[in-house]
């Protein structure tokens, strides 16, 4: 199994950001991180680097019921959904895949929640592209 979800989209880089934050939000995921790592490179290496963003996503009850299962499955939270610009212009969103993350933690009473995870994040994808349309 692939351990990201994709979609590549021909839209501006900033609208494909907020789209996908309104989309993970529609699916209860609060961005609680944001690291835009072309300025980070800039700032503290001077290298340039194509647009990439790394939005932390959590939905706060599925967390708390994983944690209270096993607190170190803390290292793979947030959900990371990464925007970037892609080398043919496109502008492509990632995201872990949680069947895949919780999969190798060899936890069955959590395969429910990680299939519950994966299906919110895949209608969060497929939203994307609606509401860019907006």
């Amino acid at each position: 199994m692939k351990f990201t979800l994709d979609r590549q989209f021909e839209n501006d880089f900033e609208d494909v950001v907020a789209a996908t934050t309104e989309a993970l939000s529609r699916q209860d995921f609060g961005i609680l991180t944001e690291a835009d790592m072309a300025a980070t490179f800039q700032e503290r290496i001077g290298e340039e680097f194509p647009q990439y963003r790394i939005l932390g996503a959590c939905n706060s009850p599925m967390a708390h019921e994983a944690l209270s299962t096993e607190k170190d499955l803390g290292t793979v939270l947030p959900c990371n959904v990464i925007v970037y610009e892609d080398t043919d212009g496109s502008v492509a969103v990632s995201a872990i895949h949680p069947e895949t993350v919780l999969g190798m933690a060899d936890l069955p009473e959590l395969d429910d929640l990680a299939e519950e995870a994966s299906e919110r994040i895949v209608r969060a994808l497929d939203d994307i592209d609606e509401i860019l349309q907006e």
